[in-house]
This record gives structure tokens, C-alpha cells and sequence, in this order.
């Protein structure tokens, strides 16, 4: 029997978000902010009876994470909102509501939708073994 799907998730109006894996403050000088191109491996599910993986970063058969700028407006509403402020190595857990599992020309969402997400890169070159000595600014990317 699968356990129920939370009220929140279900008919809230946020994302929920989950650390599976948290970087710590001093290894994470810049995080993810609007118009950065981000690197994520992913695996998105729908809740829905049956749950089932929709899609995921593998399937794209390129071999290399899914690649996007964040904000753009190429992920849906739910998952957009849970990237800000991620840094690159961290991994999250996105519990998205139907209102916010949908893009603008899709049909309405009846189930909610769950993400697995790894930040791979911000912008090409901030990875996690990256992110401990220098700001945007001493790096020379735009404020």
C-alpha cells in the first residue's frame, strides 16, 4: 500500500523541498540565482497512482546533465522555484504541486510531481570542487 500523498503537496502553492544533500556554508561561495545557466542530473516522477518516472537527465541520451538558465522559463513553475540558492554538489528533493507541475500550453496537472536533483554547474564552471575561495565578483561574472 503507498502512503498518501501530502495535503500540502497536493493542493499547495509551493514547492516543497527536501535536503538529501546539503554542502556546508564554506564550500559553497556562490549559489544559483536567476539567469544562471545551470547543470542538473534529475529524475522526475509523478505521484499519481502509478507512480512512475516521466523523465530524467538519462533519457535525454545526450550522457551529459540537462542544461538550462535558470528563471528562463524552460522548467515548469514547481520546479524552477525550488533551484534558487542551491550550490553546485547539493541535491534536492522537489515535491511539486499539480498547480505548479505544468508549463504554460500543457493541460491541467492532476497529480503532483517529485524531482531528484543534483546541481552539477552554475554557468560552465562553479562545480563543487570549485565553490570554496572565490565570489562572482572576483571571478568576473556579471552581478
Amino acid at each position: 500500500e503507498k502512503p498518501p500523498i501530502e495535503e500540502s503537496v497536493m493542493y499547495g502553492s509551493t514547492t516543497t523541498i527536501i535536503q538529501l544533500h546539503d554542502i556546508p556554508t564554506e564550500e559553497c561561495i556562490i549559489k544559483s540565482r536567476f539567469g544562471d545557466v545551470m547543470e542538473i542530473d534529475y529524475i522526475a516522477k509523478r505521484l499519481a497512482p502509478p507512480v512512475t518516472v516521466y523523465d530524467a537527465s538519462i533519457f535525454r541520451g545526450t550522457g551529459q546533465p540537462f542544461k538550462f538558465v535558470l528563471g528562463s522559463g524552460v522548467m515548469i513553475p514547481g520546479v524552477d522555484q525550488g533551484l534558487y540558492n542551491m550550490c553546485p554538489g547539493e541535491v534536492r528533493l522537489l515535491k511539486v504541486p499539480p498547480k505548479l507541475a505544468v508549463g504554460l500550453l500543457d493541460p491541467p496537472a492532476k497529480a503532483p510531481l517529485e524531482w531528484r536533483v543534483e546541481l552539477v554547474s552554475i554557468d560552465g564552471v562553479i562545480r563543487k570542487d570549485s565553490n570554496y575561495e572565490l565570489t562572482r565578483e572576483e571571478r568576473g561574472m556579471a552581478e
